[in-house]
């Protein structure tokens, strides 16, 4: 019984156990990073990856041989070094295979699930897209049931207008006048824009004293406002209904019976395309309890917004009893 205990080999110590499992756990990661390198880039490198794998293998492999030579040894001579280096080698070869194994089905299982939180993640983007697409259609077919209503109604305002306009004549011209004005300011509305959504400035100055002239006959001729529209507006454009909302806020707002004190209502067109707008009125008495609405121009905002980003200015002063308003767009 001791002669047999003498024959067996002591135990390893415990430090090169340390160091082994070590190396095997380097070999697991090292393959599960040449595997994650290879297969995880838009085009997969199966030649630099086989390299990789090869490279990898032997590293490890040539590691624990080395260590199998020097740490292992004891007092041994270097040929028996050798001659039980080469009788673990196959030992050595099955364990980096296995382990290798190990690693890849770690791999494809960590993988697995990364591809299947993608693939979650993608179809739910899709339904989401699928959602918005189905909204957008719905939206399109509100817009174009609206569009084509809106295409209906006109017609028929523009005939009872008509009606209107053949009736009043017989008895007030003047009022019949008026309805022929306001029926071609509401044309111009609708009309007016072309595949750019603009029309003519001189378009837009035509309108603007089809206004002017509705507004002297409702005003029985007691309008003081002084006009400075510019003879040559040349051929530049304009989004329509612009100068006209403005031109009406002051009608709306503006206290234009005062001879003592006239409104302005200004339009011209620089030599480098810039156009100047300028409206100045005195206010009206505003009742204590009356709304203040500013909706007129806070959509002319949100239009020169989409327009003219970055290219106008809208500025207003309200002080004294006045309120001046100008408008500059740089058209070119």
């Amino acid at each position: 019984m001791s002669a047999m205990l003498a024959t067996q080999q002591p135990f390893f110590p415990f430090a090169n156990y340390i160091v082994y499992y070590s190396v095997n756990i380097g070999l697991f990661y090292a393959h599960a990073y040449v595997l994650t390198r290879t297969f995880t880039r838009r085009r997969a490198a199966y030649w630099t990856g086989a390299g990789l794998f090869l490279l990898n293998f032997l590293f490890f492999l040539t590691l624990k041989v080395g260590m199998d030579l020097f740490i292992n040894a004891g007092n041994s001579t270097f040929a028996a070094r050798i001659q039980s280096a080469l009788k673990y080698l196959p030992l050595n070869v099955m364990r980096n295979c296995y382990l290798i194994i190990l690693s890849t089905f770690y791999w494809v299982g960590g993988n697995i699930a990364g591809y299947r939180r993608k693939a979650e993640a993608s179809e739910k983007a899709e339904l989401l897209a699928q959602k918005e697409t189905a909204e957008l259609g719905a939206r399109f077919a509100e817009s174009r049931n609206a569009y084509l209503q809106q295409q209906v109604n006109p017609h028929m305002l523009f005939n009872a207008l008509g009606f209107i306009h053949t009736h009043v004549y017989r008895s007030s011209p003047d009022a019949a006048h008026c309805v022929w004005l306001l029926s071609d300011i509401l044309r111009f509305g609708l009309d007016a824009a072309e595949a750019d959504g603009k029309a003519s400035v001189a378009r837009e100055a035509e309108q603007l004293g089809h206004l002017l002239e509705i507004n002297r006959f409702r005003f029985d001729g007691a309008l003081h406002i002084r006009v400075e529209i510019a003879n040559d507006l040349g051929s530049y454009r304009i989004i329509p209904m612009i100068l006209l909302t403005l031109a009406e806020n002051m009608f709306k707002h503006g206290d234009l019976r005062n001879a003592e004190a006239p409104a302005l209502l200004r339009l011209e067109v620089n030599g480098d395309g810039r156009l100047l707008f300028r409206t100045r009125n005195r206010k009206k008495a505003v009742p204590p309890m009356a709304r203040n609405r500013a909706l007129g121009l806070q959509n002319t905002r949100l239009r020169l917004d989409f327009a003219y980003p970055g290219g106008y200015t809208l500025t207003t002063k309200d002080e004294g009893g006045w309120f001046e308003l100008e408008l500059a767009i740089t058209l070119n």
